[in-house]
């Protein structure tokens, strides 16, 4: 919906509980729409605008409406009307429906969206807003309702831009048909002169998802001229999903500050721009500055009945987790997001979550389970063409068979998707394997292909590329370079200040240096380097990594003590945090604020890791922790 009129501006920046809006009419408009004291209206975000306007008034104390006795002046609270300005009871009954949005009440915003469009007596006003009830309805999965509106407004016919917007979304998200929804939607927006904007950017952003679910570059291209043609018409957050989904290893430098200059407009966004954003966040790694919205945003749209957006929240959140080493998290996360798939019929999103628990299955060693969920996602994306869920399906072959010690089939699946030394524009998948490929060459004497992947990721600048694709390029350059090179430049990566952000790759990084050193006959410094990798690897519950680790451990001069014979378990990544924000003395509602979980989530962690480390209470985990790290040679 567009950005708030000034007829409709409030802040509640001190008294968010209670609220006094001022504004001829807007008594009318909630008679109109039939809404009676303690109805549940809108929440209102905050605004800096300070206007002070006499007039009728009405309150909304708590979300909910009542007509206020009597006007009252409220410096935290305006109404920016003034006389002979105001643009009637529609226009702010509109405004309303927009606040709910804002608040998480997609079905309350569908009723006042319908009850408004019903009281028109203008056609085409109505049909705005009749569609906008419809556009909404399919945030909230309520696709039967969406038809329903359309029809009403006259829509329902397949040449309206409203009725292809839905039939569009329904073919992308329920049945992931990328390839006849991309051609659809190209053909309407090639002839865009009769879309009003808003319209035509919900259809170029609903292109963008397309285009990105089906990781196509030949999709992409044509995509990413529309989008360039019709730039002057659409707002920045459009041109922003473009440059940060479709190729974020060329373009992420540009987007990384446009970005931030967003993250003081959150409050001002829809929800589905707010996922919108924070997913352009995470393809540029700046998904930290987003994370705390983004567990609040799903709950909220679930309560709030805005599946849609829910559900995509639930799979960014879950990508987050698995890049960021919170894998039990991720599993949990991806499997309430499959059941609420399975209860609104979303496909799509479903097989997603599979992808990412096939991955999380294949890092951890279980290769049975990582293939069993690898295949369920083939079978359904491979007719569909649906690339970015085939490109999860080639991972997480790659990953089973790093798993296996397999570095031949690991090889052969890597260029499988790009060859060596070639990152093809628009190709998500060949910069998200850049490190596998140079691994698995260098691990089959296959240095001249390694050497020439690296030097077309530093051709193409991925070093200065958003921080995880930048330390691929570093490690990848590192694990090929000479014996008198090699220590500098692993050291370099290891350095760099985003490295602790994707355990999983700091792990495998600190492997192939501590492999490498070991070579060197650097013993003592390679058990250092290979301590700090299985360590992770352990506490990510990665099996066949921390075995690796031990193993070059061992033979670098470690005795190895093995968690199930002496000493506490391993914790994992997410328990270890835990554990040491608890030993600083934090409750569980100060953990649960630092790492954005549920007290009732730390709970259960502080539960499980009391055995681990042979403590019954907080008192003693400073101790346990301190044990851990004292053990200078033996892991």
């Amino acid at each position: 919906m567009p950005a708030l009129s000034a007829n409709l501006v409030a802040s509640i920046d001190r008294h968010p509980e209670r609220i006094t809006l001022r504004c001829d009419d807007l008594q009318s408009v909630f008679a109109e729409l039939g809404a009676g004291p303690g109805d549940r209206v809108a929440a209102l975000p905050g605004d800096r605008t300070r206007r002070r306007v006499c007039g009728p008034a009405c309150e909304l104390s708590g979300g909910r409406f009542r007509p206020s006795a009597r006007p009252q002046s409220c410096p935290g609270l305006t109404e920016a009307a003034s006389p002979g300005r105001s643009r009637g009871p529609l226009h702010l009954a509109r405004c309303a429906a927009e606040l709910t949005i804002r608040r998480g009440d997609a079905c309350q915003a569908i009723e006042l969206l319908r009850r408004a469009g019903e009281l028109s007596d203008r056609p085409r006003r109505r049909e705005q807003l009749l569609a906008s009830a419809a556009f909404v309805a399919l945030q909230a999965a309520q696709l039967d309702e969406a038809e329903r509106l359309l029809a009403d407004a006259g829509l329902g016919g397949g040449a309206s831009a409203s009725a292809l917007l839905i039939s569009s979304f329904i073919s992308l998200y329920r049945y992931g048909d990328v390839t006849a929804t991309h051609r659809r939607l190209v053909e309407r927006l090639q002839s865009a002169d009769d879309l009003d904007g808003e319209t035509l950017t919900r259809m170029v952003n609903l292109l963008l998802a397309v285009s990105m679910f089906a990781a196509d570059p030949a999709l992409w291209q044509i995509t990413d001229g529309l989008v360039d043609s019709l730039a002057d018409r659409l707002g920045e957050l459009s041109v922003i999903y473009r440059d940060a989904w479709a190729d974020a290893a060329r373009r992420g430098r540009t987007v990384t500050q446009r970005l931030k200059e967003q993250l003081d407009r959150l409050a001002e966004l829809e929800p589905w721009d707010v996922m919108r954003v924070a997913l352009a966040g995470y393809y540029v790694d700046l998904i930290d500055d987003f994370r705390s919205v983004l567990v609040p945003l799903a709950d909220r749209e679930i309560e709030g009945g805005a599946a849609t957006i829910a559900l995509a929240t639930l799979a960014l959140v879950a990508a987050y987790q698995l890049a960021s080493g919170q894998w039990a998290e991720a599993v949990d996360t991806s499997q309430r997001g499959v059941a609420l798939c399975s209860q609104h019929h979303y496909e799509l999103f479903g097989y997603q979550l599979r992808g990412y628990l096939g991955v999380i299955s294949a890092c951890r060693g279980d290769v049975v389970r990582a293939r069993e969920l690898a295949a369920q996602v083939r079978v359904w994306a491979e007719p569909r063409r649906v690339g970015f869920l085939t490109g999860a399906v080639a991972q997480i072959a790659i990953l089973c068979s790093f798993a296996e010690g397999d570095y031949e089939s690991a090889y052969l699946q890597a260029t499988a998707i790009t060859a060596p030394g070639e990152f093809p524009p628009l190709a998500l998948h060949a910069t998200r394997t850049l490190f596998d490929l140079v691994e698995a060459a260098v691990h089959t004497d296959r240095l001249n292909e390694a050497r020439r992947h690296v030097r077309a990721a530093k051709r193409l600048q991925f070093a200065d590329a958003p921080p995880r694709l930048a330390i691929a390029t570093g490690a990848a350059e590192a694990l090929c370079a000479s014996d008198e090179r090699a220590p500098a430049l692993f050291e370099k990566v290891l350095g760099h200040p985003a490295v602790a952000s994707f355990p999983f790759e700091h792990a495998r990084i600190r492997l192939a240096y501590g492999m490498r050193l070991r070579r060197l006959r650097r013993y003592r410094n390679a058990r250092v380097v290979l301590r700090a990798a299985a360590e992770i690897f352990a506490g990510l519950g990665a099996e066949p990594w921390t075995q690796r680790a031990r193993n070059e451990l061992r033979a670098a001069g470690t005795a190895v003590r093995h968690s199930a014979a002496v000493g506490p378990a391993p914790l994992t990544a997410q328990e270890r945090l835990v554990a040491e924000l608890a030993a600083k003395g934090l409750s569980n509602k100060e953990i649960a604020a630092r790492l954005c979980l549920s007290p009732r989530t730390v709970g259960a962690h502080l539960y499980r890791l009391f055995p681990k480390l042979g403590v019954t209470n907080r008192a003693g985990l400073h101790d346990a922790l301190d044990a851990i790290h004292a053990a200078p040679d033996q892991i």
